[in-house]
């Protein structure tokens, strides 16, 4: 298995507080999930997850973005997999190709 970094930014319209109503829940009993963070970065709110994905269930993950994103009211900010030299270092948010914001 692999690890993945799975970002959302939360809409306006998303209910709760940092991590919306549910979404935890919901990814749970989907994703195998290792770690989730919640985050405000200048007025946007984040939320992440680490997820432990195989190869074969790529599809799978696919479809439950996009379920996640129409049910929750989130837009997908970054999908990438984690090096095992970061295992460690929690999430690191980036825009364009250098890192903004580490989440631990």
């Amino acid at each position: 298995m692999k690890p993945w970094i799975l970002v959302f930014r939360v809409k306006k319209a998303a209910l709760g507080g940092m991590m919306p109503r549910g979404l935890k829940r919901d990814i749970g009993s989907t994703l195998r999930v290792e770690a989730s963070y919640a985050a405000n970065l200048s007025g946007v709110r984040l939320v992440g997850f680490e997820v432990l994905v195989k190869e074969e269930e790529f599809y799978h993950i696919t479809r439950v973005i996009r379920i996640l994103e129409a049910r929750h009211g989130l837009s997908l900010f970054e999908f990438s997999a984690k090096n095992a030299a970061e295992s460690n270092a929690g999430i690191s948010i980036k825009i364009g190709s250098k890192p903004t914001l580490n989440v631990a």
